[in-house]
Formats: structure tokens, C-alpha cells, sequence
């Protein structure tokens, strides 16, 4: 697991693109989880990455990613 915080904003999200595609590798379908501060933020972030193309990456408040533990 790695955690970082990062500002909001178009430079961020570049942040993200490179880290999604960094942590996957050679393979495009490995999962990846992104933990934000809100779902309209992971609904924003989805969406703008939407335009470039991912797989396999999910997006959540910390609140309901630790539910099912």
C-alpha cells in the first residue's frame, strides 16, 4: 500500500495518470484502489480519466473501504 496526499487540480490528476499507469505495469487489467475525500471527487477523477482510457481502477471514501473488514 502507498499513500500520498496531493493538491487538487490539473496537476494532480496528471500525478495520478502516471501513478495508475506505474503501478500496473505490464499489465493494464491489475487493480488499483484510489481513496479520496469525497465520491463527487472520485466521481470527477473517474470521469476525467475516462477520457484517456483505464481499467480496473477503483475509487472510494476511506469510510467504505474498510466496511467490509
Amino acid at each position: 500500500m502507498n499513500a500520498t496526499c496531493v493538491r487538487p487540480g490539473p496537476p494532480s490528476l496528471a500525478w495520478l495518470r502516471a501513478k495508475i499507469i506505474e503501478l500496473k505495469g505490464k499489465d493494464p487489467l491489475t487493480p488499483i484502489t484510489v481513496v479520496v475525500s469525497s465520491n463527487h471527487v472520485g466521481l470527477a477523477i473517474r470521469r476525467t480519466l475516462a477520457r484517456t482510457g483505464y481499467a480496473n481502477v477503483r475509487f472510494g471514501v476511506m469510510g467504505r473501504l474498510v466496511e467490509p473488514l
